[in-house]
């Protein structure tokens, strides 16, 4: 049986309309009460879920994803982000991009259409094999068909395959291709629900966004899918890319991309995601000297200390009165259901006291008749 996506994404979207706590202790859940099999990022956050450390790290989880926008972050869950930002959260979606690179941030790509739609199923089985017939070009000394595929974006003349540069890059690739016939076998015709997603870290998001756009310096396998659309499917899809979350200190960094991985489920395995590495693994923007030494280039760079300190704490706010008022509706609920037993609990009393004077009435009966009979 195969591992469902959407039976993952509902546990968090549930979750997360509760509020940001129910979605840390949800993400700490090891494993999946959900899935057959282990996740991509299982070991990493079972390590940081084990009892020793647990609440720091729930504390940083929480720290996140008070920082987020709510609106913004249950669509990333189900995949309609993309659908989403054009139309009700086209407002919220313009705020969080209005200074993209005066903060750092964890962004969120797709490979969509010009509406926001995932590709579809059709269309996906067609990029795979396209996908297939480049990689298995790996190892051979002539290329045919990845000339073709390496020359639609720049650079055009690249020493090998430009997408799978490496036994590392090709093993992520038919991970890829393998998990996504195998979704795809329980999947209905039309967009792809949930959508793929990629996730990534950068104190300039724009112009990462941007890169990722142009296939430079980005994730291969999305990349390579990105490419075998455009040669199928000629500007049809695109790489689409939005900051979701904004960063204030840099001990966060790593459990940020790591958590707004695992909450679309963006890695390769099982064809849910272009991830092939395991998230915060690669965040040496951190030690970028600009945002160190606070540098006051043309884009208004600040330092970490500076971005830390004029944080927002709307978001800390909001969530504590969430659950100020969940706490309050819980003891209600709870008050209403000890007075309810505590009324049946009264008449069982009742019931019983009536039983034994009845019970101690019979015996002197008893006795009564014993005494007469003597």
């Amino acid at each position: 049986m195969s591992n469902n996506r959407h039976d993952e994404a509902e546990r968090y979207a549930t979750a997360a309309r509760k509020s940001m706590s129910h979605v840390a202790f949800e993400v700490f859940k090891s494993p999946s009460p959900c899935l057959n099999e282990d996740r991509f990022d299982e070991d990493f956050f079972a390590q940081r879920g084990s009892e020793d450390v647990r609440t720091f790290n729930l504390e940083q989880v929480l720290t996140i994803l008070t920082m987020m926008d709510k609106d913004i972050l249950i669509p990333i869950i189900e995949g309609t982000l993309p659908q989403r930002v054009r139309a009700d959260l086209s407002q919220a979606m313009r705020n969080e991009i209005k200074q993209p690179d005066t903060i750092p941030g964890i962004y969120i790509n797709y490979i969509v259409d010009k509406n926001g739609r995932h590709p579809t199923k059709a269309d996906i089985l067609a990029i795979l094999d396209a996908m297939q017939d480049y990689i298995n070009e790996f190892d051979d000394g002539v290329k045919v068909f990845s000339r073709v595929i390496d020359f639609l974006f720049k650079p055009k003349d690249p020493q090998g395959l430009k997408y799978c540069e490496n036994p590392s890059q090709k093993a992520g690739a038919e991970l890829f291709i393998e998990g996504m016939r195998d979704r795809l076998s329980s999947e209905p015709n039309g967009p792809l629900r949930g959508g793929i997603s990629e996730v990534g870290f950068s104190i300039n998001i724009s112009s990462r966004l941007a890169n990722h756009y142009k296939h430079q310096s980005s994730n291969k396998v999305m990349t390579l899918f990105d490419a075998c659309a455009m040669h199928l499917f000629v500007d049809r899809y695109s790489i689409q890319g939005y900051p979701v979350v904004r960063i204030v200190s840099p001990h966060a960094v790593d459990m940020a991309e790591c958590l707004i991985s695992r909450l679309p489920s963006s890695y390769v395995l099982w064809g849910w995601g272009f991830n092939a590495n395991q998230a915060g693994a690669s965040v040496q923007g951190v030690n970028s000297l600009k945002i160190l030494q606070a540098a006051a280039d043309s884009k208004g760079k600040n330092s970490w200390a500076t971005i830390e300190a004029e944080a927002s704490t709307s978001g800390i706010t909001g969530e504590r009165a969430v659950v100020e008022q969940r706490i309050k509706d819980s003891r209600e609920e709870m008050a209403d259901i000890i007075e309810e037993h505590g009324a049946t609990l009264d008449a069982n009393l009742a019931a019983q006291r009536r039983y034994h004077r009845q019970f101690k009435r019979l015996r002197q009966l008893a006795s009564d008749e014993d005494d007469d009979q003597e």
